[in-house]
C-alpha cells in the first residue's frame, strides 16, 4: 500500500475552558450543526472548536478544498487541522469488501469518531459532537450509537442534536457533490454518466 503524509501547518489552538471540540466534514455542514448547538445549548457558535480530520477525503486536492472552505467560512472559531493521513483510512477498510457501503461507511465514521474523542480527552475538551449527522446522506442512528459507545469509553458528553435544518442552503463557499472516499466520487459518476452509454 502506497503510504501519504501530508502535514498542514495551520493548526489554531488557544486557551478555552469548559470547551466544545465539533469533528467536520465539510463546512456546509459545519453550518447547520453549529445552529442546532447554539440553538439547543449554552454554547455561542463561535466557542466552538472544530476538529477536521477527514483521512476517507480522496484525493489530497479534494481535501484541501474543503480544508480551505472551512477556513475561509469560519475566521472566528478555533480550527484544529489534523494532517492527511489517507492510510489510516485504507487500513481500517482492510478487512472489508469495499464494495458493500453500510460496512465502508460504518466503519469511517467509527475511525474519524474515535480520533476526535482521543483528542478531546487528551484535550480536556468536555464535549464532543459531528457534522455528520447533518448530512442526509448519512445514517444518523449509526453515528449516534458510534458516538454514545465512544462518549463512554473516553468519558467525554456528546452532543446529539434535536432539530437539524438539513435542507438550508448556504453559500460562497466550495461544496462538494460526492460523500469524500474515492469509493464515493466513483458511486457518484456512475450515477451521473451510467445511463449515457
Amino acid at each position: 500500500m502506497i503510504s501519504f503524509s501530508f502535514k498542514f501547518n495551520t493548526c489554531y489552538f488557544l486557551f478555552n475552558t469548559n470547551m466544545f471540540l465539533l469533528h467536520t466534514c465539510c463546512a456546509d455542514c459545519a453550518f447547520k450543526l453549529l445552529d442546532s448547538i447554539e440553538n439547543e445549548t449554552a454554547y455561542k457558535k463561535e466557542e466552538v472548536v472544530l476538529y477536521f480530520y477527514n483521512p476517507n477525503i480522496h484525493p489530497l486536492a479534494e481535501h484541501l478544498r474543503r480544508q480551505k472552505a472551512v477556513q475561509k467560512m469560519f475566521p472566528n472559531n478555533q480550527i484544529i487541522i489534523e494532517s492527511w493521513h489517507p492510510q489510516d483510512y485504507f487500513e481500517a477498510l482492510k478487512d472489508l469488501d469495499s464494495k458493500v457501503q453500510a460496512k465502508r461507511c460504518s466503519v469511517c465514521w467509527q475511525l474519524r469518531l474515535q480520533k476526535t474523542f482521543a483528542y478531546a480527552q487528551e484535550h480536556d475538551f468536555k464535549i464532543v459532537s459531528s457534522t455528520l449527522f447533518s448530512s442526509k446522506y448519512q445514517n444518523f442512528g449509526q453515528i449516534q450509537k458510534i458516538g454514545e459507545d465512544l462518549a463512554q469509553k473516553y468519558k467525554v458528553k456528546f452532543f446529539i442534536p434535536q432539530k437539524i435544518e438539513r435542507e438550508k442552503v448556504n453559500k460562497g463557499f466550495y461544496k462538494q457533490n460526492f460523500c469524500g472516499c474515492c469509493y464515493s466520487l466513483v458511486e457518484r459518476l456512475e450515477e451521473k454518466y451510467w445511463n449515457l452509454s
